[in-house]
């Protein structure tokens, strides 16, 4: 009887205890369901912060950017500003500023055109290479300028000239930049050729350098006038004493008439097929036998206007009655030549 009444107490006791274990188990997986729920809620809220501090970044980076194209706007440099900052690079060779005056292809950013942004992509690689060797080319035209007298501890700005803004592919540009400056008594000119605007300030891009020394270069154009009015007057002289034989102007077709051996009359024909007019025309006469020999050569001058397109028909003077000895009737025997020796007035 007490071995019943106990198994029947273990029994019971087994049985409370599962009881309780399904319990807590269906307790555990609400609270896990209550758990995943807050936690896919807080991820939610999560996610709109964040989405919406990404959109405000984005807002006020925005903001910035236009700030900084506002404030670019208000600090354009003028020709001077940029040529005077140049100028104080190359005297000092303070290279450490070129930052200041060259194109800062982190700085497109701030340009709002897209063919501008499009030509600096294209060129990026040749605009950094050509940046880089930038202080090598101002310090060499620094060294050219010592060589050719400059003392730069005691030269100074003057001025920038330039031929005016062009554009060209989107962008603005100066127009053969040079600036002028001082050392002692002489003035010397730095050539940049042209310089773009950038963000609105002047910059150097792919330039290269050239010095000169004025009075020198003045000097030298001097002598090269000088020459070429020498030369000039030169080509005049010998153009007024050379004969004009111009290549359309043509005699010949003679025609003639005779008496045995004897020429009574010749005639030539002169066609101008120039577009001048000639007051006076040389031409060289001769008449050979069969032998060669020449019975007759003379040099004759005809005065008389011959437009152009004229076709004229002249006499030789000094042929009537000119006995050659040949048979005038058959040309086999003999022949005759003219040649145009000057043709006045010349022309150019």
């Amino acid at each position: 009887m007490r071995l019943f009444i106990t198994a029947l107490a273990c029994l019971l006791c087994f049985s409370v205890f599962g009881q309780n274990k399904k319990e807590i188990i269906q307790q555990q997986e609400v609270e896990i369901t209550e758990l995943s729920n807050l936690n896919s809620s807080l991820q939610q809220k999560v996610n709109s912060l964040k989405s919406e501090i990404d959109h405000k970044v984005t807002t006020l980076q925005g903001e910035i950017d236009d700030l900084k194209k506002e404030l670019n706007k208000n600090l354009i440099s003028t020709p001077d500003e940029f040529g005077e900052s140049l100028f104080k690079i190359i005297k000092y060779r303070d290279f450490n500023q070129l930052d200041g005056v060259c194109i800062n292809l982190n700085d497109t950013i701030y340009m709002s055109s897209e063919k501008q942004l499009d030509l600096i992509r294209n060129k990026r690689e040749k605009i950094t290479e050509g940046l880089l060797h930038l202080p090598e080319k101002m310090s060499k035209l620094h060294t050219n300028g010592i060589s050719i007298g400059i003392n730069w501890s005691q030269s100074y700005f003057v001025s920038v000239t330039h031929d005016g803004v062009y554009e060209h592919e989107g962008f603005e540009l100066l127009d053969n930049l040079e600036i002028t400056f001082r050392s002692k008594d002489n003035v010397y000119l730095i050539g940049l050729g042209d310089i773009l605007l950038f963000n609105n300030e002047w910059k150097l891009g792919l330039n290269n350098f050239s010095l000169h020394d004025v009075a020198e270069e003045e000097k030298k154009e001097k002598e090269r006038l000088d020459e070429k009015a020498r030369q000039e007057k030169q080509e005049e002289i010998d153009f007024l004493n050379s004969p004009f034989t111009p290549w359309g102007l043509r005699i010949g077709s003679g025609s003639w008439r005779y008496d045995g051996q004897t020429v009574v009359e010749f005639n030539i024909k002169i066609t101008n097929n120039t577009e001048f007019t000639f007051k006076k025309i040389v031409y060289y006469f001769y008449i050979k036998d069969s032998y060669g020999n020449k019975e007759y050569a003379r040099t004759h001058t005809l005065s008389r206007s011959i437009e152009p397109k004229d076709v004229i028909t002249i006499k030789v003077p000094e042929l009537d009655d000119l006995f050659i000895g040949e048979d005038i009737s058959n040309q086999s025997t003999w022949d005759f030549g003219v040649e145009v020796v000057d043709c006045l007035p010349r022309q150019k």
